[in-house]
């Protein structure tokens, strides 16, 4: 997987959630409206460990790129903590 300071939510469209390996591709879920992914290599800083698909006939997301929400942060500390919060729950 590639590794990236940044994750996506889903404004809307359908998303298949794949773990792929050199024999098969296992089917891990779908996302849909307002879900998020690729929080856990932004926290991280780690590779991906799933791939993610467009499975509907199209899809809009938006990217939060890590090197803007680091500037708000250091702007504005107290929006920190709520991000955070919302991403564990």
């Amino acid at each position: 997987g590639e590794s990236y300071q940044r994750m996506f939510q889903i404004v809307r469209g359908v998303i298949r959630v794949e773990k792929r390996s050199a024999e098969e591709s296992l089917r891990l879920g779908e996302l849909r409206a307002s879900e998020t992914f690729g929080e856990l290599s932004f926290l991280t800083g780690s590779a991906a460990t799933a791939t993610c698909i467009v499975d509907s006939d199209e899809a809009e997301l938006v990217i939060i790129e890590g090197y803007y929400l680091n500037m708000l942060f250091r702007i504005r500390p107290e929006i920190a903590g709520r991000f955070y919060k919302f991403l564990s729950l």
